[in-house]
């Protein structure tokens, strides 16, 4: 047999050596400890994420209930009335708008252009 370092080329001994290491009919027997360890941190795991889930669960509940959350319906803020633009029809807020002759115009050209079309 080839190996490369001559030392590892003899593993037999070591076993006597070292009682505490586990040989390797030994490391099989460890194995099922090993895997129960292993289930054991998985099971903490699965504790822990079920807890962050049901804190999510109920931080996302308070927020809603106390009112911040979007299921709450927001009230119509003021809305100004809207007025037709007898040249155009397009709607604006009568605050914006021109009148005359009690028709409203959304701008000065057509005002102008209505009342030029009404008298000619």
């Amino acid at each position: 047999m080839l190996t490369l370092n001559p030392l590892l080329s003899d593993l037999s001994g070591l076993e006597s050596n070292f009682p505490d290491l586990p040989g390797p009919g030994r490391v099989l027997e460890l194995a099922p400890a090993l895997k129960t360890r292993d289930t054991g941190a998985m099971f903490g795991i699965r504790i822990l994420l079920l807890l962050l889930g049901i804190g999510l669960v109920i931080a996302i509940l308070v927020h809603f209930a106390r009112g911040s959350g979007r299921l709450t319906e927001k009230k119509p803020s003021q809305v100004d009335k809207m007025e037709k633009c007898h040249h155009c029809g397009t709607y604006i807020p009568e605050q914006e708008t021109i009148e005359s002759n009690g028709r409203y115009y959304c701008c000065e050209q057509h005002r102008r252009d209505a009342e030029k079309a009404d008298s000619g």
